[in-house]
């Protein structure tokens, strides 16, 4: 395979979370956009419930369609987003499984009375926020600004107040679980392009949790508020991330001019960033020495678009 190195033109929260979590995961995942040829369960998963939860939502809030009929069209993109994948029956993210868990959703938020709608501007529900602000970092190979960007599943009313609210599907629920979101940048990131480029009184996050067991389904919230100072020391916090990863990029272009082979430039973690969800993908590519020459056969280009619907965040 020709890697063919480019640095991302727009980086989202989960372009950063790589980068912070390794470098050299960063540069392969990335900067030569690889991934493995196996899909994930998880995302894949996750991806085709995220799809269903948002159609019912433009079908029943937008549309004005009743309960059944919502249902009827979420199944249907659920389906149709699933595709070909195997159905996994002996996963807890089955097929079936996850079909059970759109219904165990709604159930639980019952759309008629959910204490969180949708905020409707100009008549439709806000489910699909797409954003990319510029920011002070100039692009290594265009010279134009990097963009920071991403997607989040809704911008919602709670019972007055605006809040982004985001699905998060999950092995199991707990107090640790509600805390991992306090200090996630990919809501300060929301938070602020809903206040900077809509204009938009939004107050914080509502993380809904849906664990998917094989006896059944959990379900927890949890709210986190960004004051203004907190989203400003994000936004410094990701640019200066920003200017290391342009430092890296320009090093390695440096050391790849001599001899060097091509990661060179982007450290390696050495930590716990290999052991991470059932270990990074690129693990192997770090146990031998010429790493390009195990690329072909277990590597496949990714096609990640943070603007666009996508599974839920891919942990490389």
């Amino acid at each position: 395979m020709d890697l063919n190195p480019t640095f991302p033109s727009l980086i989202d929260s989960t372009i950063l979370s790589s980068y912070l979590a390794c470098p050299r995961q960063f540069y392969w995942a990335w900067i030569n956009r690889l991934t493995v040829s196996q899909k994930s369960i998880h995302l894949h998963a996750g991806g085709a419930f995220a799809a269903a939860i948002e159609t019912f939502r433009l079908s029943f809030y937008g549309a004005g369609s009743d309960y059944d009929t919502a249902m009827r069209d979420a199944i249907e993109r659920f389906i149709k987003e699933w595709g070909d994948f195997p159905l996994m029956e002996d996963d807890n993210k089955s097929f079936y499984n996850m079909l059970g868990a759109i219904n165990s959703y709604f159930t639980t938020y019952p759309p008629a009375t959910d204490y969180v709608k949708p905020y409707m501007a100009n008549g439709k529900p806000a489910v699909e926020f797409s954003f990319a602000i510029p920011t002070s970092v100039l692009h290594p190979e265009t010279g134009e600004p990097i963009l920071y960007g991403g997607r989040c599943d809704m911008i919602g009313d709670m019972n007055g107040t605006l809040m982004i609210v985001d699905e998060k599907t999950t092995s199991q629920l707990g107090n640790s679980w509600s805390k991992k979101w306090q200090m996630r940048g990919q809501f300060a990131g929301y938070v602020m392009a809903a206040r900077r480029l809509g204009n938009l009184p939004v107050a914080g996050a509502m993380i809904r949790g849906v664990s998917i067991l094989k006896a059944g389904y959990g379900h927890a919230e949890a709210l986190v508020y960004f004051p203004e100072w907190q989203i400003e020391r994000w936004w410094e916090h990701l640019q200066h991330n920003l200017r290391c990863m342009v430092d890296d990029w320009r090093h390695s272009q440096a050391l790849m001019s001599g001899t060097r082979h091509s990661p060179a430039g982007f450290d390696q973690n050495f930590s716990d960033a290999c052991a991470a969800y059932s270990s990074c993908q690129f693990l192997n590519l770090c146990m031998v020495e010429y790493p390009e020459n195990w690329i072909d056969g277990y590597f496949i280009r990714n096609d990640w678009n943070p603007l666009a619907r996508n599974p839920e965040e891919p942990k490389p």
